[in-house]
């Protein structure tokens, strides 16, 4: 992703991001959005919850090609990454 390139943003929250060299993962508010380190748009898929009320942390750990998303109260959730 260049310093030029602007990361799309449908709520008026500001984003949670994540980057691991390989992938930057946004979410706005339940909506994940990936992207590859050049900033091509990986794929797109939402998390629990409804969107204005509930908000996710987005976590890459090494080594697995997961997405951690942290309810930012107890709970984490994981998902499969491409």
């Amino acid at each position: 992703m260049t310093a030029s390139q602007e990361i799309p943003v449908a709520s008026e929250t500001l984003p949670f991001i994540a980057y691991d060299g390989e992938r930057l993962v946004y979410v706005d508010e339940c909506l994940v959005h990936v992207f590859d380190a050049l900033g091509a748009p990986v794929g797109r898929f939402s998390l629990p919850g409804e969107p204005g009320l509930d908000h996710w942390q987005p976590l890459l750990p090494e080594h697995v090609d997961e997405l951690w998303a942290f309810d930012l109260k107890h709970s984490i959730e994981r998902f499969e990454l491409p």
